[in-house]
């Protein structure tokens, strides 16, 4: 492995929204990309853009338990609730939106691993 470096970004990251008052907004992800856009740091040949691809429900359970995924599920069509002691919000669609971020985290690991 050498010089290549892949993000892995879609615009649908955005979607993933725990309220105005939640440290991680959809805004610090913008920027993140913007800035690293306005950059230059993907424009060599050794670098690129990646669309992520959304997690199955299968990975999901390897990591959680079914009844805490039809939690999420439920509250996310229902578009509220909170999933845990209480820093963690529901809104419409999360699961969904989460469900992107962690088939992105996999994809990433795979290309590391495989060295892509």
């Amino acid at each position: 492995m050498g010089g290549r470096t892949a993000l892995l970004y879609s615009e649908k990251f955005l979607d993933y929204d725990l309220g105005p008052f939640h440290p991680l907004r959809p805004i610090r992800v913008k920027l993140t990309h913007d800035l690293i856009q306005s950059k230059g740091l993907l424009n060599e040949d050794s670098s690129k853009i990646t669309l992520p691809r959304v997690a199955s429900e299968e990975e999901i359970l390897l990591f959680h338990e079914r009844d805490y995924v039809r939690l999420v599920q439920k509250y996310s069509e229902k578009g509220s609730g909170l999933l845990d002691a209480g820093d963690t919000p529901a809104f419409k669609g999360c699961f969904e939106a989460t469900s992107l971020v962690v088939g992105a985290s996999l994809e990433a690991c795979d290309k590391i691993m495989t060295g892509k």
